[in-house]
Parts: C-alpha cells; sequence; structure tokens
C-alpha cells in the first residue's frame, strides 16, 4: 500500500476525472473571491490539502472576505463525519456548528432560503 499522500492523490485525480485542475469549480481559490458571504476553513496541519488551505484563506482575506481559518492536529481530511466517534472530530464539528449559527443569526431572516 502506497502513502496516505499518494492514495490522497489517487483520490483527487479521480474526483476530477477529465475536469481541468485550475477549474474554479474544483479549485476556488482559482475563482472570484470578491462578494462571498463570511467563510470559515478548517484543516489538520498534517492535512494534504492544508498548504492550499492556508493560500485560500489568504486569498480570502485579501478579497475582502471575513474568514475564519482553525487547525487541528490529529485528525484527518473530513474527520468531523466521525464526531460521533472520535471526541476531537466532535470538538472540531461544534467549532464549525458556533461559526455557521454565528453565520446564520447576522443574517435577516427574509435572506435565508
Amino acid at each position: 500500500m502506497g502513502s496516505p499522500g499518494s492514495w490522497s492523490r489517487a483520490c483527487a485525480a479521480a474526483y476530477l476525472g477529465g475536469g481541468d485542475c485550475n477549474d474554479s469549480g474544483y479549485a476556488p481559490l482559482h475563482g472570484v473571491l470578491t462578494g462571498l458571504p463570511p467563510v470559515y476553513v478548517q484543516a489538520d496541519i498534517d492535512e494534504l490539502l492544508h498548504p492550499q488551505c492556508v493560500d485560500l484563506t489568504a486569498a480570502l482575506r485579501a478579497a475582502g472576505v471575513s474568514v475564519e481559518f482553525t487547525e487541528s492536529r490529529g485528525l484527518w481530511h473530513v474527520a468531523q463525519l466521525q464526531a460521533g466517534l472520535v471526541g476531537p472530530a466532535a470538538t472540531v464539528l461544534g467549532e464549525m456548528a458556533g461559526f455557521l449559527r454565528h453565520a446564520v443569526d447576522q443574517q435577516p431572516a427574509s435572506d435565508i432560503g
């Protein structure tokens, strides 16, 4: 079995298929970021995508977007899906829920569809 990084790259290639990796639909960092609502970015420091999350956060801030970025240690990509089984995953899911709660509370009810 290859390294976790090689498995992740294989998954990314399968997800991309014949698509263009510079297309903003696959790579938001290459898209227009101005005018976006508040954004929450959460990544583990050892995750393959961590450097891209750092770059995305910087680009969002440069575009004037309100962004909150949190980093975990010892979790894996989408660890939040195991929040019912893994305490640290539940903690980061709670952080994300708090961000969403605050973002929704800031919006007029008529804007929430």
